[in-house]
């Protein structure tokens, strides 16, 4: 993983050709609908880096490959105006 020209590039390899398969049912929980690769990014300067609760700036980005095409979805764990129970 590494930042070139401002954009962040990740590479992975494995042996299974089948990781990324996923139904894709309910794209909110893709995560438990089969194969994913799970990307948590904290973006946040001020924020510790052992905290165990999320905070404003932190992402996750899901990649998986639903219907036999690739799907990548971004999340931002904190949304302004919500709380913890949305």
């Amino acid at each position: 993983m590494k930042v070139s020209n401002q954009r962040l590039c990740v590479a992975y390899q494995t042996i299974n050709a089948k990781l990324l398969e996923n139904t894709g049912g309910n794209l909110i929980v893709l995560f438990k609908a089969g194969g994913v690769l799970d990307l948590m990014i904290g973006t946040s300067a001020k924020a510790d880096t052992g905290r165990t609760n999320k905070v404003a700036g932190d992402y996750r980005l899901l990649v998986s490959k639903v219907n036999g095409k690739p799907l990548a979805l971004l999340y931002r764990a904190v949304l302004p105006r919500t709380t913890n129970t949305d």
